[in-house]
């Protein structure tokens, strides 16, 4: 791949793993990943703004993913108090 589709890869892989961040968290995460280490080393005028998309795609993936997590155990945890389970 050549430099420039490499970043303009990234750039739609951060979009994408934003989007998907919110939907499903460990999607947001793995994509965001993998964009950050396709651009790695290039040096063009979209690297900051893929770098940026990518790395806000992998912190909200991970704080989606915290949060449904606590919530499950959140859940969880009133039905056993509750007898339902």
């Amino acid at each position: 791949m050549k430099k420039e589709e490499k970043v303009f890869a990234s750039y739609i892989l951060g979009i994408v793993g934003l989007v998907l961040a919110f939907l499903q968290p460990l999607a947001g995460i793995v994509l965001g990943i993998i964009g950050l280490v396709m651009i790695k080393g290039e040096k063009t005028d979209l690297k900051k703004n893929a770098k940026l998309l990518n790395i806000l795609s992998l912190v909200v993936g991970i704080i989606v993913f915290g949060i449904f997590i606590w919530l499950n155990f959140y859940y969880y945890k009133g039905q056993l108090q509750a007898g339902l389970m």
